[in-house]
């Protein structure tokens, strides 16, 4: 069998975005991108999701924290943009633009605004229809006021979490297109996400 005999098959594939490619085989594939065009040209697709797999994920809070964190009651009120409305747009993984790219790519934020640190980084559907949001707000001014934060279609709020300063919070919905997500802060200001593409 000569390298350019036979095209990398799903499974090859599979085996290398979840790097279980071991190096002789690695050492392998890349000699035979060298040759082949048609597999060379589905390379960056693959090295997407590859480097989409490899992002940091947020590590789940004890259960105990999120027990108590459940026992809050929450009152959601609907969406009213207000005078210190910040609005922004989720940017694609790598940072380098301003909607989320790739069904497989997590959109990420991170905002430094004058009263808090926001970092928010939100999972399109993969496996299942599901969105998965997760995030934390840090305040420059420490308080327990809670952080609201909603998920919403137009005026229907769709999910609502109340978080604290530095506390993880994490949504996972089905959601419309044209979702959006608020975070009201404790000083009345309101931050909304706008997902494009979703």
């Amino acid at each position: 069998m000569t390298v350019k005999s036979l095209h990398l098959d799903d499974q090859e594939w599979l085996d290398w975005v979840l790097g279980n490619t071991d190096p002789e085989r690695e050492r392998s594939m890349k000699d035979h991108l060298k040759v082949c065009s048609r597999c060379a040209q589905e390379l960056p697709a693959y090295s997407r999701l590859r480097r989409s797999r490899q992002m940091p994920h947020w590590v789940d809070a004890p259960v105990a924290l999120r027990k108590k964190s459940r026992s809050r009651p929450q009152v959601a009120r609907a969406p009213v943009p207000g005078v210190h409305d910040h609005r922004m747009g989720f940017a694609p993984a790598d940072m380098r633009g301003h909607t989320l790219v790739a069904a497989a790519e997590p959109g990420s934020l991170h905002a430094m605004l004058s009263s808090a640190e926001i970092g928010i980084v939100a999972h399109p559907p993969t496996n299942d229809p599901y969105w998965e949001i997760e995030g934390r707000v840090w305040l420059h001014e420490p308080t327990d006021a809670p952080i609201d934060i909603m998920v919403f279609h137009e005026t229907h709020v769709i999910a609502h979490e109340n978080t604290r300063d530095g506390e993880f919070f994490r949504i996972r919905e089905i959601l419309p297109r044209g979702w959006a997500l608020e975070i009201h802060l404790p000083d009345e200001h309101t931050v909304t996400l706008q997902a494009q593409g979703s």
